[in-house]
């Protein structure tokens, strides 16, 4: 099996990647993880450049991605999410590292916590179906479905 070297800067996985999962962007191969951050980079910018700031210095705003994204460590979903919370509550950012004092906000962190557990327990819900038993005609019979995550097992 053939490896290539990711071609991401931040790769998490020791910069190799195998054959069979190596994704090709433009001449180069990435990690599917560093191929998802990447493109969750760039719809941050253009994000930023849409709601925020049509004109925005791109080295700055490229520099306070990477900081939000791999020193500080937050999910991509996350800074798009804090996106909404920026639109929602018309908050003024004048330069792009007024992002990060946004994403380390303690309630935008935990209303987005909440967001989540919440979709994932509606995700990962067992839901019951009761039938009637057919052997005698009153009583019920509860059958349990496999949840979605563990049927994609």
């Amino acid at each position: 099996m053939k490896t290539y070297k990711c071609g991401y800067n931040y790769c998490k996985n020791e910069g190799v990647v195998n054959e069979d999962v190596a994704i090709m962007v433009k001449n180069r191969y990435y990690c599917p993880e560093c191929e998802k951050e990447m493109s969750g980079k760039e719809k941050i910018r253009e994000l930023y450049k849409r709601d925020i700031d049509t004109t925005p210095n791109s080295q700055q705003l490229n520099m306070a991605i990477k900081k939000i994204v791999n020193e500080y460590g937050c999910d991509i979903d996350f800074v798009i999410y804090s996106f909404k919370y920026i639109k929602e509550n018309n908050i003024k950012i004048n330069n792009p590292f007024g992002l990060t004092w946004v994403v380390k906000d303690g309630k935008l962190i935990s209303k987005y916590k909440k967001e989540v557990i919440t979709r994932k327990a509606n995700e990962i819900r067992m839901s019951v179906e009761i039938t009637p038993n057919d052997d005698s005609g009153e009583g019920f019979e509860y059958k349990k479905s496999t949840p979605k995550w563990l049927r994609e097992i």
